[in-house]
């Protein structure tokens, strides 16, 4: 669906600070590209419609919104690809909340760093270690209904690591052509980040070290001692 310039529905706004209860509403995801602006060039983001109570429209996270709106940037359109769901109403207590991207990428490392325990490894690369089942996998969720689950509840987070590859990498993906995949290369980023913040790991960056019981218990705790939540 292609918006033009001054049309009124290409109205948009700022994901508010505390977002309203949406149980029991409509969110539909899409996928958004647009041309002009202060560069004259092709831009895209993923964006969410809601109708809720107090919130409806097209929404954008913080950082994406500025991106769109700063400095009076405008577009000649707006191209609104609506790829997948067409709609997702949101259930009350159906099915097992979705933790908050930060928690879950220290609770993985939590979990499962002792299934690693007398392994020699690289400091750089064990991140990926940790992930290598699931990218291997190209999921976590087993389900593209559910990692559509927590792509809406990790709106803000996926817009980061939109913005990461694309200084990373030159692009961005777009994140509807393959929902499963692109949850585990946030969550793979995310502990990858987790890791390289913990002390120990970043004074053996460039070494290969053994996980021992005691390396373990130092890793595990600089972890759970990680309150930024910032993690692209």
């Amino acid at each position: 669906m292609r918006i033009e310039k001054n049309n009124p529905n290409a109205v948009w706004h700022k994901w508010p600070d505390e977002v309203p209860d949406l149980a029991g509403r409509q969110i539909h995801s899409y996928f958004v590209k647009g041309y002009g602006g202060l560069d004259g060039k092709l831009h895209s983001w993923v964006c969410q419609y809601v109708q809720a109570d107090g919130l409806k429209g097209w929404y954008l996270n913080g950082n994406e919104f500025t991106q769109m709106y700063e400095k009076g940037r405008t577009f000649d359109w707006i191209d609104v690809d609506e790829l997948y769901p067409v709609s997702e109403e949101v259930k009350e207590d159906v099915k097992e909340e979705v933790p908050e991207f930060f928690a879950f990428c220290k609770d993985y490392i939590l979990e499962n760093i002792e299934e690693y325990e007398g392994n020699d490894v690289y400091a750089c690369d064990f991140g990926i270690t940790m992930t290598e089942g699931m990218c291997c996998d190209g999921t976590f969720t087993y389900s593209t209904a559910e990692a559509h689950r927590y792509l809406n509840e990790w709106f803000y987070e996926a817009g980061e690591y939109l913005e990461y590859e694309k200084m990373n990498f030159g692009e961005r993906s777009n994140p509807f052509d393959n929902v499963e995949a692109f949850t585990v290369r946030m969550v793979s980023e995310g502990v990858r980040t987790i890791l390289s913040r913990c002390q120990f790991i970043d004074d053996m960056w460039n070494k290969k070290f053994e996980l021992t019981p005691e390396i373990i218990a130092t890793i595990k705790e600089q972890v759970e001692e990680q309150t930024d939540d910032e993690l692209f």
